[in-house]
């Protein structure tokens, strides 16, 4: 009876043996398809750069090499506890439950990857979890063009996680954030660009430019910011820097010239204050449908100007201040 036992334990032995050695080129193929995408998956959320997956398969050719190098029964002892991993890491059980923990694992990582694509000038970037409030004393990253990309890795969910994108120059973008897919965003095909507001000030004033400021209330919570004037400047630019169009060019000269009349010396003089917008570094840009608040002082500090601005949507608003 002991005998005809042993026979069937060490026959049942053969056969798991025998199916272990049948599936294990499937159990291969599994488990290198789990390390490719999970090599994927670092590459395409955690930005690994290839280089770096080489230096890891170098150094596992240099480990290679050093073995050929020591003593055979110390290289076959290293050897033998490499294959105890490896035969452990085929096993079946072993395999499913590295799937799950990597399904798992990269369920509630994923990145958000924001490229210039063709714009140029540089965009400092603002990523947060819808309905919180933007950290104003958070430097942002800066996107530089026009091929430049900046990666976000951020905690999601399975079923998502809704995020916020603010962009310098360009109109704040909700969307939700998935595992495995990320989310891809680019500066000229995904965002809205603000609108750019040149405010003149009208040819009356001009002897008033040298020490004189513009002054823009944006309301609270982003307060005021002060531009001040030069002689010879006799305009400022709210907003993504923008180039004055030649339609808005002929539009000063024919309104210059209903103004002015046939002094041509004068209209060019005039237009020519015109042509190069002062900027203050660090205000915001103005939102369309916000309603802002612009003031003139002369070098006296006197305030000659008090006038509301309603921005549109137009990419370039032309605004000729008015003196009260």
């Amino acid at each position: 009876m002991d005998t005809e036992t042993g026979k069937d334990q060490t026959t049942a032995s053969v056969n798991h043996s025998g199916g272990q050695q049948r599936f294990l080129p499937l159990r291969v193929i599994l488990l290198v398809t789990l390390l490719f995408g999970l090599n994927a998956w670092s590459i395409r959320h955690l930005g690994t750069d290839l280089r770096e997956i080489a230096i890891v398969n170098t150094f596992l050719a240099f480990v290679g090499i050093v073995l050929g190098w020591i003593e055979e029964s110390e290289a076959g002892r290293i050897r033998a506890g490499f294959g105890r991993i490896l035969k452990r890491l085929v096993d079946g059980q072993i395999i499913v439950v590295l799937y799950l923990l990597s399904l798992l694992g990269t369920s509630f990582v994923s990145s958000v990857s924001v490229i210039a694509d063709g714009r140029s000038g540089n965009s400092t970037l603002f990523l947060a979890p819808e309905g919180s409030e933007r950290c104003e004393d958070c430097p942002g990253e800066v996107l530089e063009g026009p091929s430049g990309v900046v990666r976000f890795v951020r905690l999601t969910s399975i079923f998502g996680h809704p995020y916020y994108l603010e962009a310098s120059g360009y109109q704040r973008k909700g969307f939700t954030l998935y595992p495995w897919t990320g989310k891809t965003i680019s500066l000229s095909a995904d965002l809205v660009q603000l609108p750019t507001i040149v405010l003149r000030i009208p040819h009356s004033l001009h002897n008033s430019l040298q020490g004189g400021r513009i002054v823009v209330d944006f309301g609270s919570p982003r307060g005021s910011f002060e531009i001040p004037m030069k002689s010879g400047r006799a305009s400022a630019q709210l907003g993504p820097s923008a180039a004055i169009s030649e339609d808005l060019r002929n539009e000063w000269r024919s309104e210059l010239r209903t103004q002015i009349g046939a002094s041509e010396t004068l209209r060019e003089k005039i237009f020519r204050k015109w042509l190069n917008p002062l900027r203050s570094e660090g205000m915001p840009s103005p939102a369309p449908s916000q309603r802002i608040q612009v003031r003139f002082f002369t070098p006296a500090n006197k305030e000659v100007i008090n006038q509301e601005i309603v921005v549109g949507a137009e990419s370039l608003q032309d605004v000729i201040l008015t003196p009260r």
